[in-house]
């Protein structure tokens, strides 16, 4: 059903560009729709690719506490950021909870609700995993 209302749309949007009472192809016509399909091309990709959710930056070590407590009452986070974990280094809390926020958000099926935290989650599309720490990823 998403195809065929994507694809009325596109087809509309050329009858009405390309064939405005002329029956001709302007070129700023066709410069705006090329760049129409650029930005779709962007958000198709966007959310065509994996999403996996880190803890913003500027969040305080408070709330980073209450994140990982909240994630780890829901899934097991032991293996990865306990000491000797594979997640452990460097030993921070924005690490720690971008770990234990993210195998929580993978665990809940990628709900965006699933990666709010009072606010302080960010979805990325870049996997951040990093030598032996492999940020979980459900498709």
């Amino acid at each position: 059903m998403a195809k065929l209302a994507l694809s009325s749309f596109i087809f509309s949007l050329l009858l009405l560009c390309f064939f405005s009472g002329t029956l001709q192809i302007t070129p700023i016509c066709l410069v705006n729709f090329l760049s129409f399909l650029q930005v779709m091309l962007i958000i198709v990709t966007a959310f065509m690719r994996g999403k996996w959710c880190v803890a913003k930056p500027t969040t305080s070590d408070e709330i980073l506490q209450k994140n990982i407590e909240l994630a780890c009452t829901h899934v097991d986070c032991r293996r990865l950021v306990n000491a000797g974990g594979d997640c452990f280094k460097p030993a921070t809390l924005l690490n720690i909870a971008s770990v234990t926020m993210n195998l929580y958000y993978q665990a809940s099926g990628k709900a965006l609700t699933s990666c709010d935290f009072w606010g302080t989650g960010l979805l990325v599309v870049t996997d951040p995993s990093y030598e032996t720490c492999k940020y979980e990823y459900h498709h």
